[in-house]
């Protein structure tokens, strides 16, 4: 058990988007979490997130475009984000917008992508990893800087963890 694993960190790391009571419903089931609002413009083949102002991780790093860009990325990387097939490429027009394209329409992939990316502190795990990503994903495993309610303050391996 490590706060790096999903289902244990919760308490401590947000995402942009989570299910609310529709989901399941393919015209709705989630809500902005860490952003103002979402566009799936299926014309344009563009899922936009509106981040939201004024959001930090508890080291006082501010979540920005970049930085959601970047956590998504690091999904990508480790093969471990659904719909990749649709996916063409990023763009940060702006410090709080993130655009996705998409090669084809997927009426999943907002949802999902929103979802399925808890968000780390960029900052924390620069400092932490001196820019070599094997030591920043080691890092990653055993602490947690997110965006969440509460902070980590004691991780025993397969132990516990404190909050």
């Amino acid at each position: 058990m490590c706060p790096g694993d999903r289902a244990n960190i919760f308490e401590a790391a947000e995402a942009l988007l989570d299910t609310n009571s529709n989901r399941g419903d393919m015209s709705g089931g989630v809500e902005p979490v860490l952003c103002s609002s979402f566009e799936v413009d299926q014309k344009n083949l563009t899922i936009t997130y509106n981040i939201r102002h004024g959001v930090f991780f508890s080291d006082g790093s501010e979540l920005t475009s970049d930085v959601a860009q970047w956590n998504i990325q690091q999904c990508i990387d480790a093969n471990n984000m659904p719909y990749i097939d649709f996916f063409k490429d990023f763009r940060t027009p702006d410090k709080y917008t993130l655009v996705v394209d998409m090669k084809q329409y997927n009426n999943q992939m907002a949802a999902t992508w929103g979802w399925w990316t808890a968000m780390y502190s960029k900052k924390a795990w620069d400092d932490a990893s001196g820019g070599d990503l094997a030591k920043g994903k080691e890092w990653a495993r055993a602490h947690l800087v997110g965006t969440g309610p509460f902070i980590l303050q004691d991780f025993q391996p397969d132990v516990s963890l404190t909050w």
